[in-house]
């Protein structure tokens, strides 16, 4: 869904701008430099996708802490963060969700069934504003019939995900998130600021706040028209080769989940 996107790719991969106030003049601080994700060393296996029939015979998709309903009847309906999401069945074991925000298409999701029922891959095709890829695969918790159950993350593979850190001025941090091109200018104590960018890729009411926590440490929360969608814990290790975000995704509740996304500093 757009939400899931955002979480796994406006997030991470932020550029972000750390105020030279706040971190020092030196640019070899711990935070600066490019970041490129590591998906052998990520963890998204807390992660659960989860879809129940109503009695209606809606299907309601519960996935880090979101949910919507829909029909496998190439209908819109309304999804996550202003967004719209249309369910085919395109085959005994495949389907396609086509999400749009603001009358245009945002990304695709194609999922496939393994031939015993077991194992369901999710490939996501972004679409705008530039193109990329991420698939991810689920074992099935329990019982369920073809798309109906609960699924347990078990990969996550891509290789666009990256984020830069630079100095700024006047005490606070400049974010650019790629590749949703979306931007946001904030303090480092916490205050959270609007997110802007492209009205095909960043929905309305969405803010994200930046607190500095250490030499090496800053917590990060996005949260859209007063929800949380996510808070993230950023470390940067001892060598300062390594940055590891350890993320609880979705608002309080039982669907909340956490996952962990690692980057390795580029040359």
């Amino acid at each position: 869904m757009v939400g899931r996107v955002l979480r796994r790719v406006l997030v991470p991969v932020l550029v972000i701008t750390f105020a030279t106030g706040v971190l020092g003049q030196s640019a070899s601080q711990p935070f600066f430099g490019t970041w490129k994700i590591n998906p052998a060393k990520s963890d998204m296996t807390a992660t659960k996708l989860q879809f129940a029939r109503k009695p209606s015979g809606e299907i309601t998709m519960t996935m880090q802490g979101m949910s919507y309903d829909f029909r496998l009847d190439g209908k819109p309906y309304p999804s996550p963060l202003s967004s719209t999401a249309t369910w085919t069945e395109t085959g005994p074991h495949s389907w396609r969700t086509l999400y749009r925000m603001n009358n245009v298409d945002n990304n695709i999701d194609t999922y496939t069934l393994s031939a015993d029922g077991r194992t369901l891959s999710m490939k996501t095709e972004i679409l705008v504003p530039t193109r990329s890829e991420q698939t991810m695969t689920f074992a099935r918790v329990g019982n369920g019939d073809g798309l109906i159950g609960t699924w347990q993350a078990k990969t996550f593979q891509t290789s666009d995900l990256s984020m830069s850190f630079s100095a700024a001025e006047r005490g606070q941090v400049r974010l650019r998130m790629l590749p949703v091109d979306a931007s946001a200018v904030v303090p480092t104590d916490g205050t959270a600021v609007p997110v802007t960018g492209p009205a095909t890729s960043i929905p309305p009411g969405m803010t994200i706040a930046l607190k500095v926590t250490g030499p090496r440490t800053f917590v990060m929360t996005l949260t859209h028209n007063s929800t949380r969608v996510f808070v993230d814990h950023g470390t940067v290790s001892a060598d300062g080769r390594t940055l590891t975000l350890d993320t609880i995704n979705g608002p309080e509740g039982p669907t909340q989940d956490r996952t962990r996304l690692v980057y390795d500093k580029q040359p």
